[in-house]
Order: C-alpha cells, then structure tokens, then sequence
C-alpha cells in the first residue's frame, strides 16, 4: 500500500515538474516573440525587395587603343563585374573595347530602355561600370574610347561622366550606382598644357558615385588578371547582409592595403535609403588576405631582386611566405657584382636606363639612355625620360640599385611593364604586356 502511495506521488511530481517548464518555456517564448518576429520581418523585407527588385546594369571595359597605351585587364574587370552582377540578379549589358559613338550610343539606349520598362518603381536600381583610361579636364572625369587620339583632340570625342548622369537622371529608380575604374589624372596624355579639372560634379538624387582613386591620381591596373579595386568590389558585394557602404569602405580597406597605400578609392553618396546586393543577417569579420598573399608570392616567388621581397613583406609581414622572403632577401642583398653582370647581359628589351644624381644632392633620378629601334618599347620611352615608377613601385634613390636589372626582373616576372614616366613639365603612362 505504502509502495503505490510513493509511486504516485512520484509521478504526481513529474507531472508538475513537467508541466511547471512548460509554462517556463511558453512564457519565455511569449516574451521572445516579439524579437523574434522583428529579426524575421527584417530578413523577410530585405528578401522581398530583393525579390521584387529591377535590377539592371551597362558595363563597359575598354582595353586596347588605337593611340594610347595598351592595358592589360578591363576586360577582364568587365566580366568578372558582370558575372558578378548576374549572379546578384542583375539584368546586364557588357561592352568590350567599344569606340566613342558605340558608347555614346549604349548610354542612351539604357536609359531609353529603363524608361520604358520602369515607371516608378521604389525598389529598382541601375548600375553603370567603367573601366579603361580615364583623365580629368574642365568637364569632370573622361572616359576614353578606344580610338581616342590625344594628339588631335576633337571636341565631345570622349564620353563625359556628367553625360552619363544627365542620360539617366529621368530614370525613375531608387538606386543609381556609378563605379568608375580609370586613372583621374588632369588632361595631360598628350603632353599638353594641364587642364584645370573640375572636381564638381551633378550627381543625380539617389545615387551614389564611386571611383577606385581619389582626384589626380592613377589606378592600377594591376599585375594580375584584375585590377585590385575591382578584385576587392567583386569579393565584397557577395558578403550577405552587407549595406552598400559597408561594401565600399571594406573594399576601400583592402585597396589601401594592396597597393601600399600608393591608391585610396572614394566615394559620393547621394543615396536615400538602404541598399544591399545580398539581403540577411550581416556579420562582421576581418579581411581575409590569403587569396592576395598567394597571389603576389606567386608572382614575384622567382625574382632576383631585393626590392620585390621587400614589397612582399611590407604588404604582409606575417606571409604565409614571410619567412622565405627575410631569407631571400638578406641572400640577394649581398649578391656578388659578377651574377649582377650576367644577368643583365640577358635582358632583352633593349632599353638603356642610367643613373643621374643630381647636383648638389645625393638623388638619383633614372633616365632612359637609348633605346633599340627593335625594341618593344620602341615609340613607347624615349631618351631623357624620367623613369618615376616601374610596374607601380616608386624606385629608390640609391646609387647601388641597379634599374636596368630591374626592369628586366619585372617584365620576366610579370610579362607586362607598367611605366610612369616624366616627360618634359607632364606626366603619362606607358603600358606593354605579353599577348596570349
């Protein structure tokens, strides 16, 4: 008898126990439901919209020139922003290597086609991508097309960005995006007189403007298949939940970094509200280099001279290759005269450069000596040039560097030379790489 009264109680207790963290569960869920819902109706808004959202974009990457340098990789930038876009549900128009009336062209036919599909639609947005030579003058940023002639300026042959925003201020969308990959230096490719350039621009309401360097500077265009501001956009576009700022002050962190502070993108935002190309829960994390880093080692990971090592471990200090690079770096440093002979009876570019030191000052200045009719560079540099960087990297002013070795190094290495040279009172850019 006493056994059945204990087992009941027993279970008499179970039962109230049981029911006692139900209650405790129903009402912390009770009181949860309201952060719950708030969390789900954001998520659920931003997945909506992004359902519901007209997302169109005209990209444009012009590389190769009839009168200008050659560059390497705006194409390619052009279809890497392309499929990136796509993949963010973007319909999207690419142009490659396109002249000054093809451009002119597309840019109206965007707008005319966004006007006819889009009345007004609050959640659309439009997205124009440039990359290509760029220069500044009197009328804002230049985009050049390909069969641009600095020697015989003609008045509107060049497709002006304010152009651009004049075409699709009528297109009525929330968002406008402009991102704009180009060198902003003021109008000297021709060695002209300088240009004033106008820093002011009309940005239409709603937009925001984006450039991979600040005013009167160059871009890179990188020594790999992209460009490093466009490699950086694309990465951060496809974190989810990241607003579009977020995007471009990361992308902007990641550029500063790689080009050792040489190049610091900016932006104009006129935006009115949020946008984001991948709706969620954001979460923030540190940049991840480790992509870069092996792609720079791979890069230099032949290279016989100290200057690349240097800039290996400025850029990453604690490199999955730091280590090899302090090594390699302390061996060519003391490299004996005679290897330094050899290896530049090997150079094939039949370019002579020559230290000149100043008077008066222990500088150096290299200059262009001769150069080889057959050379590759030939009607590229000429004598007297001023060599100010080779492949992006300021030279050093030291009487021990050997610069013809170096631009030999480079051009094996690399397969493409980016020069930037002083020419007379101006400066310009010469561009050769290896086809195929």
């Amino acid at each position: 008898m006493v056994v059945r009264i204990s087992n009941r109680l027993n279970r008499s207790v179970r039962s109230f126990s049981c029911q006692a963290i139900g209650l405790i569960r129903a009402v912390l869920i009770f009181l949860m439901l309201p952060l719950i819902f708030s969390v789900f109706l954001t998520i659920s808004t931003k997945q909506a919209i992004a359902a519901s959202t007209h997302k169109h974009a005209l990209i444009i990457g012009n590389q190769n020139y009839k009168h200008l340098s050659d560059l390497k990789n705006p194409v390619n930038d052009a279809k890497l922003m392309n499929v990136t876009l796509k993949q963010l549900g973007f319909t999207t128009t690419l142009l490659a290597n396109v002249t000054n009336r093809k451009m002119q062209d597309q840019v109206g036919r965007f707008a005319d086609s966004l006007r006819s599909r889009i009345k007004h639609d609050e959640q659309s947005v439009l997205l124009f991508f440039y990359a290509g030579h760029g220069i500044q003058n009197s009328r804002g940023s230049i985009l050049l097309p390909t069969e641009y002639n600095p020697e015989k300026p003609v008045p509107y042959s060049y497709l002006a960005l304010q152009d651009v925003f004049e075409e699709l201020i009528p297109v009525k969308v929330q968002h406008k995006i402009f991102i704009i990959d180009a060198c902003r230096e003021d109008d000297n490719i021709a060695n002209s007189d300088r240009i004033q350039a106008s820093s002011e621009y009309k940005i239409p309401v709603g937009s925001l403007l984006a450039f991979s360097t600040g005013p009167n500077t160059v871009a890179q265009d990188g020594l790999n298949r992209h460009s490093p501001y466009v490699e950086s956009l694309a990465t951060e576009m496809r974190e989810p939940g990241a607003d579009i700022m977020t995007i471009f002050q990361r992308t902007r962190q990641r550029v500063y970094k790689l080009t050792q502070g040489r190049q610091l993108p900016t932006e104009t935002n006129q935006m009115l509200g949020e946008f984001y190309f991948i709706p969620g829960q954001y979460t923030a994390k540190a940049i991840d280099f480790t992509q870069a880093d092996k792609a720079h080692w791979d890069r230099i990971k032949d290279s016989h001279s100290p200057i690349d090592y240097t800039d290996y471990l400025m850029l990453f200090p604690n490199g999955l290759q730091a280590q090899v690079a302090r090594t390699r770096l302390a061996y060519y440093r003391v490299e004996s005269p005679q290897s330094k002979s050899k290896r530049l009876a090997k150079s094939t570019l039949g370019v002579q450069l020559l230290q000149r030191t100043q008077p008066g000052t222990q500088n150096v200045k290299i200059v262009v000596g001769q150069v080889d009719p057959k050379s590759v560079l030939s009607g590229k540099v000429f004598r007297h040039d001023i060599i100010l960087q080779i492949n992006y990297r300021n030279l050093p002013s030291d009487i021990s560097f050997d610069p013809n070795r170096y631009l030999d190094d480079q051009f094996q290495m690399n397969k493409r030379l980016h020069l930037l040279i002083k020419r007379g009172n101006s400066t310009t850019s010469v561009t050769y790489h290896v086809t195929g």
